[in-house]
């Protein structure tokens, strides 16, 4: 799932990787959704997401990370438990 909506291009954000048509960085979503923005509010700012490019930004995110992400500063979260 994640190879459809992640890529990495040197000619986007020095080849950071993004959501697939977008320049929305993985890094930057997954700090926001650790942050407590909801997919909504990020799709409504951002058309181009959806909520399947936001699971799988933040399934990538974890994956590199032990498959967990820090959530609101306080504890480690699973990111398979995610609600949206």
């Amino acid at each position: 799932m994640q190879e459809r909506w992640i890529i990495s291009d040197p000619n986007i954000l020095y080849g950071t990787p993004v959501i697939a048509g977008t320049d929305i960085s993985v890094e930057w979503l997954a700090e926001k959704i650790c942050a407590g923005y909801t997919p909504a509010i990020l799709i409504d700012a951002f058309p181009k997401l959806t909520r399947e490019a936001i699971l799988a930004a933040v399934a990538w995110h974890c994956d590199r990370r032990g498959g967990r992400y820090f959530a609101n500063g306080r504890d480690w979260v699973d990111w398979q438990w995610l609600t949206f």
